[in-house]
């Protein structure tokens, strides 16, 4: 990413308030073979795709759709793809030639107990029968993307399709009027097998775009592929930049990040354009693990005051979240008016930041808008590693992650303690600071900071033996992963008898000298034999 450079300018007192958003999970799996990966690289939205699209049916729910409709669709769906991705992607789509009777009645699926359980089964069915055809098993095979397309029954499902977010897998539901072979929801779907949640907004009703008493409204950014009715407007619709940077779309150098407080101006062009170059997004974080992402949309000829503002969302340094469009103009009525336009300022005091369009111009498809952002704070996250371990700022304990904003360059105690109990047999002891310093110490950031505080794991070796004999070491705490020479020696009238030893790594047998590995706490106990 590019890093920001402060612009001359005053800095821009904030007005209002701020809020955090919440989250909401497209469909998780837990488990088997089609559960849900909340961390998928990028490798995964990026290249060629070999999408295989099982047509099924049931013995007592047959399809009417043709081979034939199903590649015209799938085929406007990779046309949106690339274009999204501006060539970072592409799909290369089988649709099978046949259509597969399930071997249960729908009634057998609609009964399932719970949706995940149904949707496995429906494509576990699926899956099995397109095998015979082509490769194609629970991993995959040799696809990167596999859909079951189903006539609609009842129960679980629903009328609802469905995609296992940041995986291969997605259920397109024939239900609906056009039978569910519509480009808005294969390409949700897979929106979601990509990974990427819900383009959601975030209402108020204080007057406040961005006020704490807000709500996420799923669905509600509707600009959004991801939204309930995106789609449906070819071409106007597009990912968000926060997405797209995630899926290697959008390179690192074409998103600028504040990391400090300042004032700061930057040139953008549009995002929407197949043919998209330049700087195309900026990126703030408020400090509470959400940003602001600012974009502009140029493709929404019907919506006039989107063609001339900037597209402000809240997205997360984790992907596995839902975005929030920010209504600019009017929080809580319709979003027509949601861009900010040129000379209007949106204000965010908590978080200390301000953002202002100061200019457009561009002709097609090169549009572009000139926009200040001022940040007062220094956004300071404390944390430890491994997580959960207390530590202090400024003399309050925490034991999690903590996100400050702090005035830049102000004084501040970051302080833990050591050692830390884990349980039994296990404790952690403090190694360092990541930004080093002493175990308690003062730091003045001027810029963006995580200060982590690393311990190493401790297990407890306890040392036994019976009557007659001395072992070696004594017991005591050992470092996680620490090979340990272990010797036990008997005293006149006794000799060795074995090792019993419990716990990962340790040692049993009849060598009075032996060596163990401390995966975990160990307790080692010597035998000995009256001779």
């Amino acid at each position: 990413m590019k890093i920001a450079t402060p612009a001359i300018g005053l800095v821009i007192k904030t007005l209002v308030m701020a809020a955090a958003i919440s989250s909401a999970l497209a469909l998780d799996i837990k488990t088997g073979p089609y559960a849900s990966n909340l961390t998928p690289t990028r490798d995964h939205s990026l290249g060629l795709k070999q999408v295989l699209f099982i047509r099924t049916q049931f013995p007592d729910l047959p399809t009417s759709k043709r081979q034939a409709d199903c590649q015209t669709v799938m085929e406007q769906v990779r046309q949106r793809y690339v274009r999204f991705s501006y060539g970072r992607t592409d799909m290369n789509v089988t649709v099978t030639a046949v259509t597969y009777m399930m071997p249960h009645p729908s009634t057998y699926y609609a009964t399932q107990r719970n949706l995940e359980v149904c949707l496995t089964a429906l494509m576990n069915d699926a899956v099995a029968a397109a095998s015979a055809d082509y490769p194609v098993d629970q991993t995959g095979g040799s696809y990167d993307f596999v859909g079951d397309y189903f006539p609609p029954i009842v129960g679980q499902v629903g009328s609802e399709s469905w995609a296992s977010f940041g995986t291969k897998w997605f259920w397109i539901n024939q239900g609906g009027t056009d039978q569910g072979l519509n480009p808005r929801i294969i390409g949700h779907e897979m929106g979601h097998a990509y990974g990427s949640h819900h383009a959601s907004l975030w209402q108020t009703s204080d007057g406040d775009p961005v006020s704490a008493t807000g709500k996420l409204v799923e669905y509600g950014d509707t600009y959004d592929q991801m939204a309930a009715a995106g789609g449906s407007t070819q071409p106007y619709i597009d990912f968000n930049p926060w997405v797209k940077w995630h899926f290697g779309w959008i390179d690192d150098a074409q998103v600028a990040i504040v990391t400090a407080p300042g004032t700061y101006q930057f040139r953008i062009f549009r995002f929407d354009s197949a043919t998209a170059t330049g700087l195309l997004a900026i990126k703030i974080p408020r400090g509470d693990g959400s940003n602001y992402w600012i974009g502009i949309r140029r493709n929404w000829v019907t919506k006039p005051l989107e063609m001339t503002g900037a597209y402000i969302i809240w997205g997360y340094d984790v992907l596995a979240h839902n975005s929030a469009l920010i209504d600019c103009n009017t929080p809580g009525s319709n979003i027509s008016d949601s861009a900010l336009q040129v000379g209007q300022t949106l204000n965010d005091a908590p978080h200390g930041i301000t953002i202002t369009p100061l200019a457009i111009g561009g002709n097609d498809p090169n549009q572009y808008m000139d926009v200040q952002v001022t940040t007062l704070f220094t956004q300071v996250t404390v944390q430890t590693n491994p997580a959960g371990l207390t530590f202090t700022v400024d003399g309050s304990t925490y034991a999690a992650a903590q996100t400050f904003s702090w005035d830049s360059g102000s004084s501040h105690t970051i302080a833990t303690i050591s050692p830390q109990s884990g349980g039994t047999g296990v404790r952690y002891v403090w190694k360092n600071w990541s930004g080093g310093g002493a175990i308690s110490h003062s730091v003045a950031p001027t810029t963006n900071k995580t200060y982590t505080a690393n311990f190493g794991t401790q297990y407890y070796l306890t040392m036994s033996h019976n009557t007659g004999s001395t072992v070696t070491p004594a017991s005591g705490w050992k470092a996680s992963g620490a090979t340990i020479s272990i010797s036990a020696t008997p005293s006149s009238l006794y000799h060795f008898t074995n090792w019993l030893g419990t716990g990962s790594g340790s040692y049993t047998g009849t060598n009075n000298r032996a060596s163990i590995t401390m995966g975990g706490p160990i307790t080692e106990t010597a035998t000995f034999t009256h001779n």
